[in-house]
């Protein structure tokens, strides 16, 4: 079911597995369920960020320049910075806008990876998380682990997210924020 135009997969309980790359490069998928038990394997949702070359990155075709000055107590300027602002929805292939995972599911790396339009994560009780499972999901604005949850490390590294809920769960570094001069 790789690289096809499904808008929607439902996969039911009984212990579905899910192979390496199944659903892979689905660029017009919207919404996924998985029932209980289930595996879902190595990238099994994976969907590709567009490369963007120097020459596009040049003409700022995905960034918005700023300029913040600083002023003295007469209004002059003493310094001034120049920063950018990535659009993170630029190049994006995905549409995958939600995602809900049954109980006792195995989620193995990379398996949402590139999914930057997901906004909506339901984990349920007792699943596993993979290492990098949902890297770069930088719209992630709702996510809800209702059970014991062991998570990979950089499971979610590349959202924007600021809070998670956690319950009585193994907790190890899913989450990283880069930072610019140390702030």
């Amino acid at each position: 079911f790789a690289n096809t135009e499904n808008t929607q997969v439902t996969l039911g309980d009984n212990a579905v597995k899910v192979g390496d790359y199944a659903f892979a490069l689905n660029v017009k998928l919207e919404s996924v369920t998985v029932g209980n038990g289930a595996t879902i394997g190595k990238a099994a949702f994976y969907c590709p960020i567009q490369f963007l070359n120097y020459e596009e990155t040049e003409n700022f075709k995905y960034y918005t320049a700023y300029t913040y000055e600083v002023k003295n107590e007469y209004g002059e300027v003493v310094k001034t910075y120049s920063y950018y602002s990535y659009d993170f929805n630029a190049g994006v292939y995905s549409q995958l806008k939600s995602v809900k995972i049954g109980d006792n599911v195995v989620i193995d790396q990379y398996a949402f990876a590139g999914n930057a339009k997901l906004e909506t994560l339901v984990l349920g009780a007792g699943t596993e998380v993979g290492e990098y499972a949902f890297f770069n999901a930088a719209m992630l604005s709702d996510l809800e682990l209702s059970g014991e949850t062991s998570i990979g490390q950089y499971a979610f590294s590349g959202s924007t997210m600021q809070e998670y809920c956690l319950e009585n769960n193994v907790w190890q570094y899913a989450f990283t924020r880069e930072y610019v001069d140390g702030e």
